[in-house]
Formats: structure tokens, C-alpha cells, sequence
């Protein structure tokens, strides 16, 4: 098989979810003219690797195999165009979802930016290799991207997460203040932020408690104060009971009527109450939905 019948071959393989013809490029790819890159870093044979790594099938061996001869041949590899091609097909296996907690662990501590980027936005990770790796990760990691992934990484353990919401980086803690895995007394802390986006990505945070939407409704940053409004909304529907769709008894509870329009559906109520109207609302709910309106001002919302 020549070396572009192999290349062919394995873009073929691509768009198969046999595993078993995947596992048969493989065997090709070892006894075939390309064989997996070492020394010479043929650039046939490392389009083939990047082509099988990226597959979604390719079984964790084989994504091994792929990985630690692509470290090998990059040593060795003397033209830019392979050195590249090398980083894709490192690249290409720390994100495959497949990717054995070795190869993870060795993606988190490459010197390619994008690499590393990769393997932190796997969202396979094993609980105990991901915990290994965290607290290096956070202390020791330049990228704000790779970080950014991090934090959205639902394999990352809950303290490592607490730690990146302290990141003197804004776009960090944005990124972890939109996180629902984050404990509601960190979120009640974010909403104080001294960075707007990061007190609207808290405010538009279903997970944020009602204190802190409390506060967010009343924000100087008028995207904070809409967002908050609108998760109030969400959170009012998911524990009323309220049906989505009833725009009315959202409006109603949430003060969107004027008194001019609300005087006017005053008679139907009263005289065909809806299911929603009989449920008994606290205190808080009420003021919540004063709170985050809009259009109640500062100075009303302190009475």
C-alpha cells in the first residue's frame, strides 16, 4: 500500500464507526510502508496518527502507542511542517474523550500551550489522576485559556475549583462564577465582585441563593441587575410551581404590570383566581420579586 493510499485509507476510516477497521488502519499503519512516527517523523505516517487519534472510537491503547511515538519522533524531527504536525497528533490524543489518565498527565505538563489546552478541556478525566494534577496545575499554569477550561471542567474536584475563584484574573473567575458545581457560599461571595462580569456572570448563575440575587438586583452594572431579574424569574417557575408559560403570574409576582394595567385584570381575578394566585408566597419571594424588578429603584428598595 503506498504511502498515500494510506493516508486515504485512514481519512476513510474516519467517517466509520466500525472499531474493528479502525484497529485495522492501526495494524497497517504499524506494518505498512507509514509506519508509527520515530526518528524520521515521516510526515505520512503522522497524518495517519493525527487521523486515528482523532477518532472517537480509537481505543485508549492505541491513542497511548500514538502519543509516545509522537513524543519520540518530535526529538528528532528537523522540518517545521512535522513539528507542527507532531503537536496536532499530541493535541488530537489528549482531547480525544478516550485518552488513557497517562497520556492525560502527560498532556498537562507539556510545553505546548495547546496541548495542554487540550487535556484540560477533557472532560474524561479519572477522579484520581485529575486530582494529581490540579493543585500543579493551578499553582504552576501561565495560559489564563488553559485555566479558563479548567474551571469549566466538571472532572475538576470542588476545592480546586473554590481555589481558581480567587484567580486575580477576572476572565477566570467568570469563568467559574458561571459554574453550578460551585458551592452557593462562594457564589453569595462572587456577587460582591469587584469586576461587573463577574457579578453578572453570578447574577445569570441558576445556582446563585436568592441573598445574592438580592443584592445583584440592586447593582450599579445594569447587565448585572437584568440578569439577576431573569434568573429570579427561572427560579421563581422551578420552586412556585408556576407553569412557564403563565406569563401572567410571572408578570404578576414579579411586578411587570403597572398598577394601570394590573387594576385592570383585578376583576378577573378576583373572580376566576388561577391555581397560582391560591399558593401562599413568603415573605422573601415577595421581596425578591421587588427586588430584582427593574425598575424599582435604590432608593425605593431600602424602605
Amino acid at each position: 500500500m503506498s504511502e498515500r493510499d494510506l493516508v486515504q485509507f485512514a481519512r476513510d476510516d474516519k467517517r466509520l464507526t466500525d472499531a474493528d477497521t479502525i484497529a485495522r488502519a492501526f495494524v497497517i499503519l504499524h506494518e505498512g510502508e507509514g509506519r508509527l512516527p520515530h526518528a524520521d517523523g515521516t510526515l505520512s505516517a503522522l497524518s495517519v496518527a493525527y487521523l486515528l487519534v482523532e477518532n472517537k472510537y480509537a481505543p485508549p491503547e492505541m491513542i497511548r502507542e500514538v502519543w509516545h511515538g509522537a513524543r519520540e519522533a518530535r526529538s528528532t524531527a528537523r522540518s517545521r511542517a512535522a513539528l507542527e504536525l507532531i503537536d496536532n497528533v499530541l493535541r488530537k490524543a489528549a482531547h480525544n474523550p478516550n485518552a488513557p489518565s497517562d497520556v492525560l498527565m502527560g498532556a498537562a505538563s507539556s510545553k505546548s500551550e495547546s496541548v495542554r489546552l487540550a487535556a484540560a478541556a477533557n472532560k474524561r478525566w479519572q477522579p484520581e489522576a485529575m486530582a494529581m494534577v490540579a493543585d500543579q496545575w493551578i499553582e504552576n499554569e501561565g495560559s489564563l485559556e488553559v485555566l479558563k477550561a479548567l474551571a469549566s471542567n466538571p472532572s475538576l474536584p470542588l476545592d480546586a475549583l473554590e481555589r481558581l475563584s480567587f484567580h486575580q484574573a477576572n476572565t477566570v473567575r467568570r469563568r467559574v462564577a458561571g459554574s453550578r458545581r460551585l458551592s452557593p457560599e462562594r457564589l453569595d461571595q462572587l456577587a460582591s465582585d469587584d469586576s461587573p462580569m463577574v457579578r453578572r456572570d453570578v447574577a445569570r448563575n441558576p445556582s446563585t441563593p436568592f441573598a445574592a440575587l438580592q443584592r445583584l438586583g440592586l447593582d450599579e452594572h445594569p447587565k448585572a441587575r437584568r440578569e439577576a431579574y431573569d434568573t429570579a424569574r427561572v427560579k421563581l417557575v422551578r420552586e412556585c410551581g408556576i407553569e412557564r408559560d403563565n406569563t401572567q403570574a410571572l408578570d404578576f409576582l414579579l411586578g411587570d404590570l403597572t398598577p394601570e394595567v394590573h387594576s385592570q385584570h383585578q376583576d378577573d381575578l378576583l373572580a376566576n383566581p388561577p391555581a397560582w394566585t391560591r399558593r401562599t408566597f413568603s415573605e422573601n419571594e415577595i421581596k425578591l420579586a421587588l427586588l430584582v424588578h427593574p425598575n424599582t429603584g435604590k432608593k425605593e428598595a431600602r424602605r
